[in-house]
């Protein structure tokens, strides 16, 4: 059926009919707008516009879709242009399983440190280190030998206390008071004693931050070739093979991870997602979580 809107005149270009028409494609996002337009041109003069082409009077605001002509009489045909604005970043929430790395140890032993001294004082025992700064931190779950001698018998003995590291300072560490029922006669090392974790499965709360790219226009994106992917970080041994558990040999080593989860770290979690949002607008979807 002609549409009784369209008069005589010159329809060799096409020419805009109606309002603008304005729309929001993600729900809460006022920055991605889509305006919608149609036109009207002789159906013998009709060509696509090209994709990215700046609306003339909405400033940002780019091509992403035309849709087919449809005839609407007297050789004139119809059609509706969609420009979009490229949205803003947003971070969206939801829970994710995720693989807990797991802990292991080559050689506990060869974290050992030799006690210089060692004080006690209010419920605490203080070890001087023979190594400064030396290896251990706060949280530590350590393995303390020292000897005792037992008066009954004339004999030493070497015995051994675990403990969480309470405090350290470049040359001592701080732990809850060890006492002996024998008169503790000389302190001797201190080594790391935590036992090895295995990867576990743990349902944690992750945020999926959203970037979008318009090639061409976005400074230094030619193509979407052009785009950036995040990945995680990979547990690399030191014979070069991935692996899902963390050492004192892989990289990163035992101490990054403990650094990264001690300091709330946002670690990216799996690869970033790469799809077409509309036209030649790209969407980079990435999720993190706070390390663990």
């Amino acid at each position: 059926m002609a549409d009784n809107r369209i008069k005589d005149g010159d329809f060799t270009a096409a020419s805009a009919v109606g309002s603008i028409t304005p729309s929001y494609p993600i729900e809460g996002d006022t920055s991605a707008v889509f305006y919608s337009q149609d036109f009207v041109v002789d159906a013998q003069h009709y060509s696509r516009l090209a994709l990215d082409t700046a609306h003339g009077t909405i400033s940002g605001a780019y091509l992403v879709d035309e849709s087919a002509p449809r005839e609407v009489g007297g050789g004139i045909v119809r059609f509706t242009r969609t420009y979009a604005t490229i949205p803003g970043d947003r971070n969206e929430y939801e829970t994710y399983g995720y693989t807990v790395p797991g802990i292991g140890y080559d050689d506990p032993l060869s974290f050992r440190e030799w006690v210089v001294s060692a004080s006690t004082a209010a419920g605490s025992t203080t070890l001087t280190l023979d190594n400064a700064p030396h290896s251990f931190s706060t949280g530590d779950w350590v393995s303390i030998d020292y000897w005792v001698y037992d008066s009954g018998t004339g004999l030493f003995f070497l015995r051994q206390s675990s403990r969480d590291i309470n405090s350290t300072t470049s040359s001592t560490i701080v732990v809850d008071e060890i006492t002996d029922t024998y008169s503790i006669a000389r302190w001797n090392s201190v080594y790391l004693a935590l036992v090895d974790r295995p990867p576990f499965q743990k349902t944690v709360m992750s945020t999926v931050a959203y970037k979008y790219y318009l090639p061409g226009v976005t400074v230094g994106i030619s193509t979407p070739a052009d785009i950036p992917v995040l990945t995680p970080t990979l547990i690399v041994s030191s014979d070069g093979v991935v692996v899902d558990t963390y050492t004192g040999t892989t990289t990163p080593s035992i101490s990054d991870y403990r650094t990264a989860v001690s300091g709330a770290d946002t670690i990216v979690v799996e690869p970033s997602t790469l799809r077409r949002f509309r036209g030649n607008i790209w969407e980079r979807a990435t999720r993190y979580i706070t390390a663990i």
